[in-house]
């Protein structure tokens, strides 16, 4: 007798509404990082993503952007909780007040308020130099593909003295490069240090899939600040000019209003500063 295997029509419909739901949220966080052309903002939106249980919901994440002209990686944003009884208190809010991932995505603001936590200013002190013995980071870029960290891989790691590996005690976790045109930008890394929840197949194929989109949102940005950089500074003597103290005192008008905070405004009067003027052009 023969004994044909069909597809469970249950399972194929939970498959094929997964793969929807997934390629619906790339597409969301594709349209969020589309909407703004400032780093910073990209970086929270890639991040948030990344973390939020609507999203890929990994428990930290990080982006390390290369400086090609030091030849260096740089620690740039980092967001997860700093301790799991923090982890516990954010997942209890986040259920509670039922946030979609896209008011996660368009709530900025409230980021920017708490930048000072303890750790994303330890990723924005690192810094490390793309070479081999810099550890898994460095070899990130320069392999150009992702890596999953476990357990004795780490231990060799730490062995190594990879720096990253022992600030944030990994044991568990992945590395991405962010790519734009064949390029490193920079990486991420994620983990699950307070979910202790395993890394998956799947895992690493949405988390690549979405580095590919982020890379090139960064590489906008960092090609659009370059822009605004030469648009607002004084060619002779590379001082800022007076359209970018207009465009700055806009935009902490607007931070001010946000955050109804006041605002004052300082200003100060450089001696002799007409002799340069004069030999240098008017700014």
């Amino acid at each position: 007798m023969n004994l044909m295997l069909k597809d469970n029509p249950l399972q194929s419909n939970n498959k094929q509404n997964n793969i929807q739901s997934e390629l619906l949220m790339l597409y969301e966080i594709g349209n969020a990082m589309r909407s703004t052309l400032r780093l910073d903002e990209i970086l929270y939106i890639i991040l948030t993503s990344v973390t939020a249980h609507g999203g890929l919901g990994f428990n930290r994440a990080m982006v390390f952007l290369v400086n090609e002209k030091e030849n260096c990686l740089e620690g740039r944003m980092g967001i997860g909780p700093d301790s799991g009884e923090d982890a516990h208190k954010i997942w209890k809010y986040i259920e509670k007040t039922e946030k979609t991932l896209d008011e996660l995505l368009s709530a900025y603001q409230e980021f920017d308020r708490r930048t000072d936590s303890h750790m994303n200013n330890t990723v924005r002190n690192i810094k490390l130099p793309i070479r081999v013995s810099s550890g898994i980071l460095a070899q990130t870029v320069l392999e150009k593909k992702p890596f999953e960290i476990i357990n004795e891989q780490t231990k060799k790691l730490i062995k190594k003295n990879d720096p990253v590996i022992s600030i944030f005690d990994m044991n568990h976790f992945l590395t991405v490069p962010l790519l734009a045109k064949n390029h490193v930008v920079g990486v991420m890394l994620v983990d699950n240090f307070y979910s202790k929840k395993p890394i998956t197949e799947d895992d690493i194929w949405k988390l690549t899939m979405f580095a590919n989109q982020a890379g090139l949102a960064i590489e906008n940005s960092q090609e659009f600040e370059k822009t605004l950089i030469l648009s607002n500074t004084d060619r002779l003597t590379g001082l800022w000019n007076y359209g970018y103290f207009q465009y700055q005192l806009n935009e902490e008008i607007k931070r001010a209003t946000r955050f109804n905070r006041p605002l004052s405004l300082l200003m100060a009067d450089i001696d002799n500063f007409k002799n340069i003027n004069d030999s240098l052009g008017h700014l």
